[in-house]
């Protein structure tokens, strides 16, 4: 079989469109199991600043979160919106962003401002 056969063998009897389309609306950021991150468990944690929940509050990075609200300062002056506004934005996709993630922990999927 010549590789054109191959991927049009592939193409036909792969997944739907409608089948991709659902795949992607699954979770899509994992936590790295326990049997590669033994493998090296410095390469699977961060260093210096944590960004989404999974290392939220770790002691190690808890010197940069005040960094993290300058950040947000300066961001909102460039942009010159209100963080109301920014609030109203991301509470629209904010549930969608959570199913992102895969084993949330119940303190992310049940907060409140």
């Amino acid at each position: 079989m010549n590789w054109m056969d191959k991927i049009n063998e592939i193409k036909n009897n792969g997944p739907s469109i409608a089948d991709e389309k659902e795949q992607w609306e699954k979770p899509s950021i994992y936590k790295v199991p326990s049997q590669v991150t033994d493998l090296n468990k410095k390469a699977y944690k961060p260093q210096v600043i944590s960004f989404g929940p999974y290392h939220n509050g770790e002691e190690n990075l808890k010197l940069m979160e005040e960094h993290k609200y300058r950040a947000l300062v300066r961001f909102l002056k460039r942009c010159e919106k209100s963080i109301e506004l920014l609030y109203q934005r991301l509470d629209i996709v904010a549930q969608k962003l959570k199913d992102s993630y895969n084993l949330l922990d119940s303190i992310w999927t049940n907060d409140t401002p």
